[in-house]
């Protein structure tokens, strides 16, 4: 009887590890047409003071938001898809020199737009490696605010403003991990390098290089994959 009932229970204890076993590994798979996004958020507060060289008071304070959703298919072992990146940077910077009384008032706003192909090779269970390449697109606009005031009541300002476009070539490279929660859905998290240079583009065809950005970015996703 004591025989039949350890047998029973082993048998109950033994169903339960097999199917927990399924369960995670279905849970765990990392194959079929998947989708996702990341994201990206910095926020700066800066001031720097007048010194014997500079003779200026300086305030910075700037926000960035980056978002990169994507689409791929995965073979298990290599995900290959699409992916875009938006972001966008406001800065405004208020400079004061003590000397000439002069406040230059600056407000920038940066948009970054692009598009990629990418490869991610998964290993390890939950790592990956990523490496893509594709377009960029990056629009500038920046006014800028000149006040003079001499302290004997007299005042005097005047502003500019001005745009820039831009777009080239780019590529990212990195890795990160992909941690099962439930039913296909993956918490993400990833450091890319990405890397593009830019040409002025504001009469319509690709000009002078105007810059050269390298990013490094450390962003937390979601993910699903249609398994």
């Amino acid at each position: 009887m004591k025989s039949i009932k350890f047998l029973a229970v082993a048998g109950i204890l033994a169903g339960l590890s097999i199917n927990s076993g399924v369960a995670y590994a279905k849970r765990n798979q990392r194959d079929g047409f998947n989708f996702g996004t990341s994201i990206r958020m910095i926020t700066n507060n800066d001031r720097s003071f007048a010194d014997s060289v500079s003779n200026v008071d300086a305030t910075t304070k700037s926000s960035s938001q980056s978002y990169n959703p994507f689409v791929g298919y995965s073979t298990g072992l290599l995900n290959l898809g699409l992916t875009a990146h938006v972001e966008s940077t406001d800065t405004t910077t208020t400079e004061h020199q003590k000397t000439t009384g002069q406040v230059i008032d600056r407000q920038s706003s940066s948009d970054i737009k692009g598009t990629s192909v990418f490869g991610r090779f998964l290993f390890g269970k939950v790592m990956f490696f990523e490496l893509g390449m594709g377009i960029y697109k990056q629009k500038i606009t920046v006014n800028n605010e000149y006040s003079n005031n001499s302290g004997s009541g007299s005042f005097s300002g005047n502003s500019t403003s001005y745009t820039l476009d831009t777009a080239g070539p780019g590529y990212h490279m990195g890795g990160g991990l992909e941690l099962p929660i439930a039913d296909g859905f993956f918490f993400t998290t990833s450091y890319l390098v990405r890397i593009f240079q830019l040409r002025d583009i504001s009469d319509g065809s690709f000009g002078n290089k105007l810059a050269y950005q390298q990013k490094r970015e450390l962003t937390f996703g979601i993910e699903h994959y249609l398994n």
